[in-house]
C-alpha cells in the first residue's frame, strides 16, 4: 500500500467519524486536568459507640405504657455514635499545596474551643424488645411502630419477644 492511498483513507476516516474523533479527545483531555476536590474539609471525631442506657430507660418507660406490654426490657445497638465535624480553614501555599487547621475561638476567660460546623446524630442499628404482652400480635404490632417511630429504623430491625 502505497502513501497516498493511506492518506486517502486517513482522510475519509476523519471526514466520516471527525465529531466522535473530537469528543473522544476533549475527554480524554478533561480526564488528564489535574483537579482538586471543593467539598467541605473538615475533621470529625465520634464521641459515642455504645447507646447511652438513658435512651433504652426512656424506650422502656414508654413502651411499658402501652396497653397489654406489661413489663419491658430494652436494648438498642449502634452502627455509629454521634459524630461532630469541625469548621476548618483551607490555605493554599505558594508551591499550589493546602494546608487545613481547624478554626478554634477563644472566648473571654481565655478557652478555646473548636468551631463545630455539622453534628451527625448516633445511627441506630437494631432494637430488641422483650415483653410479657408479646404474645398479643396487635401488642408486638405497637411496640414496633413506636420504636420505629422513635429510632427510624425499618421494622425489620425490631424484634419483638415473648417475656418468660
Amino acid at each position: 500500500m502505497d502513501w497516498v492511498a493511506l492518506k486517502e483513507k486517513g482522510v475519509s476516516f476523519w471526514q466520516k467519524y471527525k465529531f466522535a474523533l473530537l469528543i473522544l479527545a476533549v475527554g480524554i483531555a478533561l480526564m488528564l486536568i489535574p483537579g482538586r476536590e471543593k467539598s467541605a474539609v473538615s475533621t470529625s471525631i465520634t464521641t459515642q459507640e455504645e447507646c447511652s442506657p438513658d435512651m433504652e430507660e426512656r424506650l422502656e418507660e414508654i413502651l411499658s405504657k402501652i396497653e397489654g406490654a406489661g413489663k419491658v426490657s430494652v436494648m438498642v445497638t449502634l452502627s455509629s455514635g454521634e459524630e461532630k465535624i469541625f469548621q476548618q480553614d483551607e490555605d493554599v501555599r505558594a508551591d499550589g499545596s493546602y494546608k487545613y487547621e481547624t478554626v478554634i475561638i477563644t472566648d473571654s476567660q481565655r478557652n478555646q474551643q473548636a468551631v463545630v460546623q455539622q453534628v451527625i446524630p448516633e445511627s441506630y442499628q437494631g432494637v430488641i424488645v422483650v415483653c410479657q404482652g408479646a404474645g398479643k400480635a396487635t401488642v408486638k404490632l405497637s411496640i414496633i411502630e413506636a420504636v420505629a417511630k422513635l429510632t427510624g429504623l425499618g421494622t425489620d430491625r425490631i424484634s419483638v419477644l415473648k417475656m418468660k
